[in-house]
């Protein structure tokens, strides 16, 4: 009996050993309950606090379908996580949570943006060949992404693609981390197929989600607007996320105007009006049913809405207000031919746009982007910006200089009887601008008299003040002071002393400049001034919110006025010069060579004694050859020879300038239809026209990108079955372009 007693133990203590099945399993219970669980834990809060970070969708860049992040996570959750799943490694390293505690503690390092660390771990579980392998390999793919190791990254995902044992339930995360690097890689074609099948195997609904607007926006990219509506719609379904869910439907709202279809448009945005849960982007909807109607040539429906959003008290953003005076800016420019008020929208936009257009250029090169922007984002705020301020700038001058000579050539009595003309223009135009104020304060009175009135009604007592509380503490103050306290005389006071500070004496009102303009010439000839005079003065003293501009009205600076006849001469030259300088920015910098032709003729016409006149007759035939009048071209030419003997074309600087300019032009469309065909996979085709191209445009700068771009054609070339890399390539070279490149060819 004893000697039985003995055995049971003994095979009792042996039972327990870490290499017994018994002892196993009580290894993987402590390893789970005592370490792996609570490590489990702390990583899915951190995962979550994470994925909250998540901003808004900007629907100018193409949208990632795995998030990224500015900052690594901070979260205090991760280290947690790391240390408990480290303590199952070396308190239990013969448990079967080994890989999950690797694969965990990776996932840890990724969220921290440690990518070493994380590789290091992920790669780990892919040696153990255990079940978590192909979820390693999943995580190993998104670390090499966010790493931005490309290369790695391909061989990585060609070894597992091959393997024969890939499991269904990842292969297609694999496939969207896929589709993610075509795109950063600007391999839009090649990215289709990849995140269509993965969208529609993979069984996070999240990343189905964002792989369908993604989809949406490569298709609208492509112009295949019933695909791109298809997937923003599929984008919709069952999506939790609000900013997704509203980017997809102004999407389809967007797509569906491009399409011609706006009748379908504005039934989808009538939709979204209703729609509860959209309040808050009432004014960013507005301006999408403007862009409708603008897209709809209803230029003129459009243009009055754009003004009413700007003036309204709702909630507009910078961006949307930057898209609006961009838009706005555009139709003054393509449609009204008015440079001058382009200009100012232009100006305006350029000041909430670039922000965030650098903002974006920067995320796409640290993220990978080989161009993060859709083809209808707005991109070159800034340099409309510049081009359109010095053609607003040179043309303003030429402009006060055309008066400035009307008003020199006058004798005195009607210099004097033009001045009180002026004067009486400015009064009147000071007046209507005052009505327009008060016309304005009163639709504001007549808005906000029901809550004015009641709240004077509560706090006032025998005409004085009494201060009562409100019910409602800081909130029913707010609401009787009104938006940001403009009924409280105060702080209205305080926030006019903080604007004096940061701005000086400008006027505190949206049309600033015109007024000060209307200031800087006043009556100051009349010794007494008129009732009219007074109640103008006083209307834009209330206009503008000050009282001490009357003496700036009273004084009239007529010293620029040119009155002797050197004065004239001289400002005459200027005023040549300065329309030359207007001409030259429309041809080079605006590429408007027909509007430029008009300003090179008045220096032709009017001056044409001026030494910038044989420069006009360049600029002028440099025109005419642009738009492909070459007879034109070589009339002037001639013309200029015989007027002004000695000067040559090609001793002109402009002209060269203009020459280069528009070959430059042709050039880069040229190369725009050849990129095209490398992106549609037509590798002969765009290889031997970029090599002929860097040849043909070789004095502009669209040469060197063209060689460079050829040579990336051939390397893509030779990554396809149809080449092997050790191969000759064969192109169809001409012989000069051959002994250009130094090839010798085969005879």
């Amino acid at each position: 009996m004893r000697r039985l007693l003995a055995l049971a133990c003994i095979l009792l203590v042996s039972g327990c050993g870490s290499s017994s099945f018994l002892g196993g399993r009580y290894d993987n219970f402590t390893a789970y309950y005592n370490t792996f669980y609570n490590a489990q834990r702390s990583f899915d809060k951190g995962e979550k606090a994470t994925r909250e970070r998540t901003g808004s969708v900007d629907r100018q860049v193409y949208q990632a379908v795995f998030p990224v992040y500015d900052s690594p996570s901070t979260s205090k959750d991760f280290e947690e996580a790391i240390r408990k799943s480290a303590d199952v490694l070396r308190d239990h390293g013969g448990s079967k949570w080994v890989d999950d505690a690797l694969l965990l503690i990776g996932k840890s390092y990724f969220y921290q943006q440690n990518y070493f660390a994380a590789e290091e771990k992920f790669r780990e579980v892919v040696e153990l060949r255990t079940k978590r392998e192909d979820e390693a390999r999943y995580w190993l793919a998104r670390t090499l992404l966010g790493s931005l190791s490309y290369d790695a990254l391909r061989d990585h995902l060609i070894d597992t693609f091959e393997r024969e044992r890939t499991s269904r339930t990842w292969a297609p995360f694999l496939q969207l981390v896929q589709g993610e690097l075509l795109v950063r890689q600007g391999r839009l074609e090649d990215a289709v197929d990849q995140l269509a099948e993965g969208a529609q195997r993979v069984r996070d609904r999240r990343l189905r989600t964002r792989a369908h607007f993604l989809l949406g926006q490569i298709y609208e990219s492509r112009g295949q607007y019933d695909s791109a509506i298809k997937s923003y719609k599929s984008a919709q379904r069952k999506n939790s996320d609000f900013d997704l869910v509203f980017a997809a439907q102004v999407s389809i709202v967007r797509v569906e105007s491009a399409a011609g279809d706006t009748e379908a448009a504005l039934r989808e945005l009538r939709k979204m009006e209703r729609d509860d849960k959209n309040f808050d982007q009432v004014s960013d909807l507005r301006a999408v049913r403007a862009r409708v109607l603008l897209e709809n040539d209803e230029v003129e429906s459009a243009m009055d809405l754009f003004e009413e959003i700007l003036r309204s008290e709702d909630r507009v953003t910078q961006d949307t207000k930057g898209d609006i005076h961009y838009r706005m800016a555009s139709v003054y420019r393509d449609v009204y031919k008015d440079f001058t008020l382009a200009a100012a929208h232009f100006d305006t936009g350029s000041t909430s746009l670039q922000v965030q257009i650098d903002k974006r250029v920067v995320d796409g090169q640290k993220f990978g982007f080989e161009d993060p922007f859709v083809p209808w984002a707005i991109r070159d705020a800034r340099e409309q910006k510049d081009v359109f301020g010095t053609f607003a700038a040179v043309a303003s001058e030429v402009a006060e200089m055309d008066s400035l000579l009307y008003l020199g050539s006058l004798d005195e009595e009607a210099f004097d009887i033009r001045i009180d003309e002026i004067r009486r223009q400015r009064r009147a135009e000071l007046s209507a601008l005052a009505r327009q104020q008060q016309q304005r304060q009163i639709e504001d009175q007549f808005r906000n008299g029901g809550a004015a009135a009641a709240a004077d009604a509560r706090n006032t007592s025998g005409g004085k003040n009494v201060g009562l509380p409100t019910a409602g503490g800081e909130d029913g103050e707010t609401a009787e002071s009104g938006f940001l306290y403009h009924r409280d005389p105060a702080r209205v006071q305080d926030g006019f002393r903080n604007f004096v500070a940061r701005w000086g004496e400008r006027p505190p009102v949206p049309n600033w400049r015109l007024s000060s303009k209307l200031l800087a010439t006043s009556d100051a000839q009349s010794e007494v001034p008129d009732k009219d005079l007074i109640k103008a003065r006083q209307a834009a003293g209330n206009l503008l919110g000050s009282d001490s501009f009357g003496a700036e009205f009273d004084d009239v600076d007529v010293e620029d006025v040119p009155r002797t006849d050197e004065d004239r001469a001289a400002m005459r030259t200027a005023r040549a010069e300065a329309r030359y300088q207007v001409g030259t920015v429309l041809f080079l910098a605006m590429s408007r060579p027909d509007s430029a032709a008009a300003w090179f003729r008045k220096v032709i016409t009017d001056d044409p004694d001026q030494p910038i006149a044989p420069k006009a007759y360049y600029a002028l035939a440099e025109v005419n050859r642009a738009l492909g009048d070459i007879a034109r071209a070589e009339e002037l030419q001639t013309a200029l020879a015989e007027a002004y003997p000695g000067h040559g074309a090609d001793d002109t600087e402009t002209a060269r300038d203009a020459r280069l300019a528009a070959e430059t032009e042709e050039a880069q469309r040229q190369y725009s239809v050849l990129y095209d065909a490398w992106q549609q996979n037509q590798y002969p085709t765009a290889a031997t026209g970029l090599l002929a191209l860097a040849e043909a445009a070789d004095p502009t700068p669209v040469a060197p990108k063209a060689l460079f771009a050829a040579s990336s054609v051939i390397m893509d070339w030779a990554q396809t079955d149809s080449l092997s890399v050790l191969d000759p390539v064969e192109l169809a070279l001409s012989d000069s372009l051959a002994a250009w490149l130094g090839i010798e060819q085969d005879q």
